[in-house]
């Protein structure tokens, strides 16, 4: 049920291009502006440019300096600590990410579905954001996401609802006084032109083993259905899942560019509760396990 090849462009149903939704960049913050006040960041940034141990021991001695000023004066201290090294970009790259929301999934039941929305109250402030974070001095974006359409798990299919972006990679070569000092990657999130049309469909196909091992969940809580005795399916709106402000951080798929390996680190805020509707076929118990990652069903006959 995640995608639309069989849609003309346009298609009112919702499931043709463009797709209805929304994704707008509400904030963009620049590395020097982050790192002020964040020595992980700082950290962070120097490690991902591959600086050599006593480069990076430098760094950490003027940065224990800067800490201690009053904020104008940090800032640009802190640019000019950064300018002492010279950046020049080598090669850019433009990479797909997609950033994971939450993991549907029905019983592997004949007849059973379950359906995932938005809510549509308070419609101007609902939605997710995104905050996926600069590597290498990169610029740290903050991102409104919101699905009009509903993504539906029919039969025990597993399924992947993500935010479709784009990184854009950079190789950079980093100089101090003439002599190259290390070869590392610049990334930040491009932006969106067009921010009022999703890129594409926000939701893929799994493998079953994905959703089989509740394990993968981490912490859940559990709701029992049990219908063994009864005949007619059951169907139920779920909206006591989530409440505002859930917010986790997230480590997405790995990167290979320009013979190094990155990690780009994101952080979820939800901001409205997430509604699901199940259609569980009688003559079965169901289990639900379930967190703010995702779902996984047991079903028996007994």
């Amino acid at each position: 049920m995640c995608n639309g090849a069989n849609h003309l462009a346009g298609c009112e149903c919702g499931f043709g291009p463009p797709y209805p939704g929304l994704i707008e960049r509400i904030e963009s913050i620049e590395w020097v502006d982050e790192a002020v006040n964040s020595r992980e960041a700082f950290n962070r940034a120097l490690n991902e440019l591959n600086l050599d141990s006593d480069t990076i021991r430098k760094f950490n001695r003027e940065y224990r300096s800067i800490e201690t000023g009053s904020q104008p004066s940090r800032i640009e201290r802190l640019k000019r600590l950064k300018d002492r090294l010279e950046y020049r970009v080598e090669g850019t790259q433009s990479v797909s990410v997609k950033v994971p929301l939450f993991k549907l999934h029905s019983p592997r039941v004949r007849g059973a579905s379950v359906t995932y929305r938005e809510s549509e109250i308070v419609k101007r402030s609902r939605g997710w954001i995104l905050t996926v974070f600069g590597i290498g001095m990169g610029a740290t974006n903050i991102y409104r996401v919101v699905y009009d359409p509903p993504f539906v798990s029919n039969n025990g299919e597993c399924l992947q609802v993500y935010v479709p972006l784009v990184l854009e990679l950079k190789s950079i070569a980093v100089y101090e006084s003439g002599v190259l000092k290390s070869r590392g990657i610049r990334a930040e999130i491009e932006g969106i032109e067009d921010h009022t049309v999703l890129r594409k469909r926000g939701c893929d196909s799994l493998p079953n083993e994905q959703c089989a091992n509740k394990g993968l969940l981490g912490k859940f809580e559990i709701v029992n259905y049990t219908l063994l005795k009864r005949r007619q399916p059951h169907k139920e709106n779920f909206t006591r899942l989530w409440g505002n402000n859930v917010r986790k951080s997230i480590e997405l798929h790995m990167i290979k560019a320009f013979g190094l390996t990155i990690h780009p680190l994101a952080e979820l805020e939800h901001h409205q509760k997430l509604e699901l509707e199940f259609s569980l076929p009688g003559k079965r118990n169901y289990a639900l396990s379930y967190n703010t990652s995702g779902l996984h069903w047991d079903v028996s006959s007994r």
